[in-house]
């Protein structure tokens, strides 16, 4: 005769109980957001600027390179750009004026010339012509307080990263 098995005695239990599980998970999923949510120090305005203007610089090389014409993005002021097909203005995708505002407290700096244009290719060039090749990468920096973020622009690709 096989020995019979008798049912293990719940008092000493071993493991833990699906709302014990899902206690600890709540927590630290609560944790975990706070966490995060306080590590990153820098303006979430500066953070939007930077990747607004870099897409709005590629957006003027991917005009450049399917046409027949150089486009550009002319900084007015430290807190304006606009884009520029030759001499004449255009509208940006996604903007109501022809002219671009950063955010209050937020400036820029640029190397070179205040125009940020492309050749054909993409290439980037020091004038709204796009006959002169950029021959260093030329930077934009957003800065607001104490924090800042620099935009790169490789010469010879046009590269943005």
């Amino acid at each position: 005769m096989l020995p019979e098995f008798t049912k293990p005695s719940n008092r000493f239990g071993r493991g833990f109980t699906l709302i014990e599980v899902v206690a600890v998970l709540i927590i630290m999923g609560i944790v975990t957001a706070v966490l995060v949510g306080r590590g990153s120090s820098m303006s979430t305005d500066l953070v939007v600027t930077t990747e607004a203007l870099k897409a709005h610089l590629r957006y003027a090389q991917n005009r450049s390179m399917n046409s027949n014409s150089v486009w550009a993005l002319e900084f007015t002021s430290t807190s304006s750009y606009r884009l520029v097909q030759g001499a004449a203005v255009r509208l940006l995708p996604g903007e109501n004026q022809n002219v671009v505002t950063t955010p209050s407290g937020i400036t820029m700096g640029w190397t070179g010339t205040a125009v940020y244009a492309f050749d054909t290719l993409g290439r980037p060039c020091t004038d709204s012509a796009g006959a002169t090749p950029a021959a260093v990468n030329r930077t934009v920096t957003l800065t607001t307080g104490s924090e800042n973020r620099t935009i790169t622009v490789t010469r010879n690709t046009g590269f943005i990263p």
